[in-house]
């Protein structure tokens, strides 16, 4: 029995070991792209290791697609940004009344919660795009983290709904005897008692907004509003195909900001899913 579990445990480890290897090896490949002179991407057959090493393809970015880059940056700095702060404002104070206040239609509002998650985005781009249209709000900021917020809401509810479920409810009952409102009982107890799951929730939300692709192709048509997403591949089209060295900065400088964000937060990231896994 013993070793038939060693022999299970081997094969998990060697399909994650091969997973995470699948995973890895297309980001080195573009690490080291940005990193190799231009005789050295088209070079056949192609070498994985760069022979030189050259900065060149970054400060082409920083130089000649600086403008842009920023702006799409900043982009989506501030929606990602606003999307998170939106649902996790809006979300905590949905998981607490679900969590903690009993209420007609209170099941109902869960399951319905939980169908939105397999719906696909797709089905609710022409509405959304007809009420931007007539609300004026489209090629903005606003324009984005509105969706955004509605369409990335459940699972960081969830979350966070599940890590307030299991808060002592002796705590509450103190509370209330001691004359708290609930809104007070939300500010100064769940709030300060559940960071792990509102970190978490936050982090996915950011990865989600972060690459979006789908409503920042349809909801920006101007340059000034265009995300990184979307921005990414104009600079394509504009650097032509085969810029693959200036490309595969873009894409490195890209990425800086959400992995940044988890190697600050792992800690809290990791405790945040595991006190909020979904309570059966």
């Amino acid at each position: 029995m013993l070793r038939k579990k060693t022999v299970l445990n081997g094969i998990f480890s060697s399909l994650i070991f091969l997973m995470l290897i699948l995973f890895m090896v297309p980001l080195i490949q573009t690490i080291f792209t940005s990193l190799k002179p231009d005789l050295e991407i088209y070079k056949v057959p192609v070498t994985l290791i760069p022979q030189n090493l050259t900065l060149d393809h970054y400060n082409h970015v920083f130089t000649k697609l600086s403008r842009d880059f920023f702006n799409f940056m900043r982009n989506s700095v501030t929606v990602t940004s606003g999307s998170v702060l939106l649902i996790l404002f809006l979300g905590s104070l949905a998981g607490y009344g679900l969590a903690r206040i009993d209420f007609y239609g209170k099941k109902f509002i869960i399951f319905f919660t939980s169908f939105i998650i397999s719906i696909p985005l797709i089905i609710t781009v022409i509405p959304i795009f007809m009420m931007e249209t007539a609300m004026k709000i489209k090629n903005t900021n606003i324009g984005l983290i509105l969706p955004y917020s509605a369409v990335y809401m459940p699972i960081p509810l969830f979350i966070i709904y599940s890590t307030f479920l299991k808060i002592p409810t002796e705590l509450e009952e103190s509370a209330i005897i001691d004359g708290c409102s609930r809104f007070m009982i939300y500010r100064k107890i769940f709030l300060p008692l559940a960071v792990g799951g509102l970190v978490a929730a936050g982090i996915i939300t950011f990865l989600s907004c972060w690459g979006e692709f789908l409503f920042a192709l349809i909801l920006t048509t101007k340059r000034s509003a265009t995300t990184l997403s979307i921005g990414i591949m104009k600079i394509n089209e504009e650097e032509q195909a085969w810029a693959l060295g200036p490309m595969s900065a873009v894409m490195i400088l890209s990425i800086i900001i959400p992995f940044s964000l988890y190697v600050v937060f792992q800690r809290y990231f990791i405790k945040g899913l595991m006190e909020g896994s979904i309570k059966g």
